[in-house]
């Protein structure tokens, strides 16, 4: 509640982040995707019906993910009449906006103002995979928000030393956000690495890692109690060949179809996503964003190296490896677009901040007889 009473118009924010949501899954139809059909329904109605002991994996090996992070829309489909579901449902998903403005404040400081803001909340909504998520009962989208959260408090301290109730309070959140869909791993470690950049590194790895896994424990142990109990495995099935329950056959249950085939193919998945192709999706989409945030922080290296000087803040590094180590842990884990979406919302605040960084760097750059007078010196 703090970040509201700083800032009162993040009521309008929070209020018209909703409202966007809401009015963009009413114009999008009712949710029937796959998944909601699959297993998203039955996990809401065996964990309110006690189904799991008596039904036998009607949705397959998905039937024994953690069913918590299905309750919701289970609940709201059921408990609301069409499109009134919808509505709910995606006026929460649209919340994911007010939590970028809040990540765009954190980040930018002094230099947010309208226009910034703007220029992000723009990037933001026009992300592909969250836009194809409003409003239905995917948990990606759901589990954005704890994340995006969590950023915004580590990045809160204007001094690069996040306070400890901060670090707690985001490693609870992203914790969370893991315990509820264990893909959201790669953000919880790349969120621990990005924390070796500050000044206490070890004691703030610490403090984030402890309040992470009571995240971890809280959303997710029941259920992996459950599934020890039951299958002789904590995430059953899956990871079998670690744990080897004698009720799964010996293997890791991989999806490899998203995977690149190589260095180079990896290398150039961004740019894939600039002209449509989609290796890391089902479905067509079209995203620039990191490309073009690639684009940046190379323009950002190369104006470093000729200016002879830093031209990113520790903060704006620490974000940096945040978002790289988060999206190369995606990729060596899974290559599927939606995961990303955490990352994809984040793109929008990061370009902004290396676009200023950049005009600020030619802005404040030294005269050319100033840099020809420290090369004579080194």
């Amino acid at each position: 509640m703090s970040i509201v009473r700083k800032h009162p118009v993040m009521l309008l924010v929070i209020a018209g982040s909703a409202a966007a949501g809401a009015v963009y899954a009413y114009m999008a139809g009712e949710d029937i995707n796959w998944d909601w059909q699959n297993y998203h329904d039955y996990a809401g109605f065996a964990l309110v019906h006690g189904r799991f002991d008596v039904d036998v994996a009607p949705g397959g090996f998905q039937s024994f993910l953690n069913p918590l992070i299905y309750l919701l829309p289970y609940m709201v489909r059921h408990g609301l009449g069409a499109p009134w579901w919808g509505i709910a449902l995606g006026a929460l998903h649209g919340l994911n906006l007010a939590v970028v403005y809040w990540v765009t404040r954190v980040l930018l400081g002094r230099a947010a103002d309208i226009w910034t803001l703007a220029a992000a909340l723009l990037i933001a909504a026009l992300s592909p995979m969250a836009l194809s998520e409003v409003g239905t009962s995917f948990a990606d989208i759901l589990t954005t928000l704890p994340i995006l959260a969590a950023i915004a408090l580590m990045f809160s301290a204007e001094d690069d030393t996040p306070s400890m109730r901060h670090l707690l309070a985001a490693g609870v959140l992203i914790g969370a956000a893991t315990g509820l869909k264990l893909t959201n791993a790669s953000f919880l470690i790349a969120a621990g690495v990005s924390l070796l950049l500050v000044v206490r590194p070890w004691r703030a790895v610490l403090a984030f890692g402890l309040a992470s896994a009571i995240g971890v424990v809280v959303t997710a142990g029941p259920w992996a109690l459950k599934m020890a109990r039951d299958f002789g495995s904590p995430l059953y099935p899956f990871y079998n060949t670690i744990f080897r329950s004698p009720e799964a056959p010996q293997i890791s249950i991989v999806d490899t179809r998203f995977m690149p085939a190589g260095l180079l193919d990896a290398l150039a998945y961004p740019f894939y996503w600039v002209v449509g192709r989609h290796p890391s999706s089902e479905w067509p989409f079209r995203d620039p964003r990191f490309a073009v945030a690639i684009m940046l922080l190379a323009a950002l290296v190369v104006t470093g190296l000729w200016q002879k000087r830093e031209v990113l803040q520790l903060r704006d590094r620490r974000l940096i490896t945040f978002f790289w180590v988060g999206y190369v842990l995606w990729m060596l884990a899974f290559s599927i677009q939606r995961y990303l979406m955490p990352l994809e919302l984040l793109a929008a605040p990061l370009i902004v901040l290396l676009l200023l960084r950049l005009i600020e760097a030619w802005r404040e750059a030294p005269p050319a007889s100033s840099r020809a007078a420290q090369a004579v010196v080194v």
